[in-house]
């Protein structure tokens, strides 16, 4: 979001038609572009949390890019644990994992 000086997702979302809901908080994490595919799950696990009870809300989830797909199982854990459900997740692109050598998980 800063580099790009705008958030694409939130663009996307009100593009749509949508209202953005801020309705998780991303916990520490490292930046995910040098790991391979388990090192992203671990490194996702726990990666998000939600403030407040979301009982009874439904969710649309929406990422801009998707590589494993560990980020949104970890948004939508999230929300199952606050309460809420995702009626379905929406991504922009696909893009493939890199391949970091030496890695045994990738």
């Amino acid at each position: 979001r800063w580099a790009r000086g705008y958030d694409p997702v939130r663009t996307l979302v009100s593009r749509a038609g949508f209202a953005p809901a801020d309705v998780l908080r991303a916990l520490d994490r490292v930046d995910q572009a040098a790991l391979g595919r388990e090192a992203r799950r671990a490194n996702s696990d726990g990666s998000f949390a939600a403030p407040r009870t979301l009982a009874g809300r439904r969710f649309l989830l929406v990422d801009d890019i998707v590589t494993t797909g560990s980020t949104l199982a970890d948004a939508t854990r999230a929300i199952h644990a606050a309460g809420g459900s995702v009626d379905a997740i929406s991504v922009l692109a696909q893009t493939r994992l890199r391949i970091v050598r030496g890695d045994p998980d990738a």
